[in-house]
């Protein structure tokens, strides 16, 4: 089994709010999602990192 890293991951451009996150993942990658902040309304804001099937593992 391989070791993984955060860096690993590249992250998506922009934040993204909770009821964005359904258009962004695919079931063929892995994903880390992390809170940033709150809009002026107190909507919070996600950051998302992807990582294809494969990147980054040890063979």
């Amino acid at each position: 089994m391989g070791h993984r890293s955060e860096h690993d991951y590249q992250q998506i451009p922009g934040l993204f709010r909770l009821w964005d996150l359904q258009f962004l993942f695919s079931r063929d990658d892995d994903y880390h999602v992390h809170y940033a902040e709150q809009t002026g309304d107190g909507t919070p804001l996600f950051a998302v990192y992807r990582r294809a099937v494969g990147e980054g593992r040890a063979r």
